[in-house]
């Protein structure tokens, strides 16, 4: 069987038409898995931005509380007054359940069980600052009273919990965190 000149011609556009087509297709279909991969990497570094943002906004949330709470305690230590004493205890009270689920949420437990330590170290310095200040001002002997000693225990415990905050902070903030092979298990969605 022999194709005419007009067979071939026909036969042989036509089979350059088909992959021409199929060569069309796989492109298509290649460019489409490399866009939805790009889209797929971009969504996640979105999240992670996202993510980002809220775990700074918590951190500086602890480090103002560290630094205030660290600048009253001081302030107690050197002039033996607690001035509004009743508005940082409430003040404590009312922002350390919310910080606390805000940590769970976007840190480490690593972070969440010192930024815990440092809460309790609070509120140990403050009692013992009640129990201190509960006797008249002219009773107070400072060094020689038993009560001042215990504040000045937990007022250097309470320093070292602060301490230990900001060092894992500082940890957490500078270690690198790599990506995982968005290539490796295609999201199901």
């Amino acid at each position: 069987m022999r194709f005419t000149q007009a067979e071939a011609v026909l036969s042989g556009a036509g089979v350059a038409g088909f992959f021409t087509l199929l060569a069309v297709l796989v492109t298509h279909f290649a460019s489409r898995r490399r866009e939805h991969d790009q889209r797929q990497e971009q969504r996640y570094w979105e999240h992670e931005h996202r993510l980002w943002e809220r775990r700074a906004n918590v951190f500086d949330d602890v480090m103002t509380g560290v630094h205030k709470f660290a600048s009253v305690r001081e302030t107690v230590m050197d002039s033996e007054e607690f001035p509004e004493y009743e508005r940082y205890l409430k003040e404590t009270d009312e922002s350390f359940p919310a910080l606390a689920g805000r940590i769970e949420l976007y840190s480490t437990d690593e972070l969440l069980e010192v930024h815990a330590k440092m809460f309790d170290t609070r509120q140990a310095w403050m009692a013992a600052w009640r129990k201190y200040a509960s006797r008249p001002l002219d009773e107070r002997l400072r060094d020689a009273d038993p009560r001042w000693q215990e504040f000045s225990a937990q007022v250097a415990a309470s320093r070292k919990a602060d301490v230990e905050v900001v060092l894992m902070l500082r940890k957490y903030l500078h270690s690198r965190v790599t990506p995982p092979d968005l290539t490796a298990s295609p999201n199901p969605h």
